[in-house]
């Protein structure tokens, strides 16, 4: 924990930034894992619970009282799930050691690189482009590395660990905005939206980008909301049983691939263009029913994962 108590300050800050400065937000992926948590099987959710906790009680209490202030109602599986947006730039070793765990052994290749290009993967729009911008090590590369490596665990704080991560990509993969980036005619894309100004201020600084909006889920997610009441809410409007074929598909890059269907809506707006309510209400179904759909993939993995490591005791 020496390096928790070390960036304590640092995290602390982050939780007072606007919620939207994270990918799907940091309420976006505990909405998330909220969904997720409600569709595990018993025996999952209680192994989740205690992997949940291991990483709970290592945090620093002032860490959990800003979690426990921001998202009163979660479950601390839940409230966990936004963690890897602090730890983008800490090197894999990092992460697992203040954590009291040792590196997994397939992961040991990258255990002194960070983790920041896991949580995208930037498949090149317009589809008829023939550039080739996609990193090897991203987030549809990283999902079946870390359940591989749950499976091969034997040691719960690595298991804890692992399933953190994997609570965080599953919710990256289905924001759009991580998944697909425009480029032009030089191969130079706009990073998932994020080079894509829509607001600037007298300064000609950007204020607004687009990728900042699809990860607010374009206005749906609400600063403060009640986290319990917002999964109920997202299940009952897009229940499970509307998502049986994906549910089917367990290869991350297909997911990924999916959010291509939306490129041409998302980038419908032209640059430093207000988003019309039009644009917002579709844009809000489109993230809603994403945030629905990575809940429930996150809870497939799990309960999947979890068979081949059933609760202690």
């Amino acid at each position: 924990m020496r390096r928790y108590f070390s960036v304590v300050i640092c995290f602390c800050a982050t939780l007072f930034l606007p919620l939207e400065a994270s990918s799907f937000s940091f309420t976006g992926h505990v909405i998330i894992a909220e969904v997720a948590y409600d569709n595990l099987s018993q025996p999952a959710k209680q192994k989740a619970d205690r992997l949940a906790s291991l990483i709970w009680n290592q945090l620093p209490l002032a860490e959990q009282m800003k979690l426990d202030k921001h998202y009163p109602t979660a479950t601390t599986f839940a409230k966990i799930a936004l963690l890897p947006d602090t730890w983008r730039k800490w090197h894999l070793q990092t992460i697992f050691r203040d954590f009291s765990a040792s590196v997994p052994q397939n992961l040991l290749p990258y255990a002194y690189q960070n983790t920041q290009g896991w949580h995208y993967i930037n498949l090149p729009y317009p589809t008829t482009s023939l550039c080739r911008t996609i990193q090897p090590n991203n987030v549809t590369w990283a999902i079946p590395i870390l359940e591989q490596s749950m499976h091969q665990s034997h040691d719960e704080n690595q298991q804890a660990v692992i399933m953190v991560l994997l609570e965080h990509f599953v919710g990256d993969s289905e924001q759009p905005l991580h998944a697909i980036s425009r480029v032009n005619n030089q191969c130079q894309d706009d990073r998932g939206g994020n080079q894509f100004c829509l607001r600037m201020n007298a300064r000609g600084r950007c204020t607004k980008n687009l990728h900042s909006l699809w990860d607010n889920a374009v206005g749906f997610i609400k600063p403060h909301q009640d986290i319990q009441r917002a999964a109920f809410r997202l299940e009952q409007r897009y229940p499970k049983t509307e998502f049986t074929s994906q549910l089917h598909n367990t290869n991350p890059l297909s997911w990924a691939k999916t959010n291509l269907g939306y490129a041409a809506f998302i980038y419908s707006l032209s640059e430093n263009e207000k988003p019309t309510p039009a644009y917002y209400r579709e844009g809000q179904t489109i993230a809603a029913t994403q945030l629905a759909l990575a809940g429930y993939r996150l809870a497939a993995l799990l309960n999947a994962s979890f068979v081949t490591n059933p609760p202690a005791g």
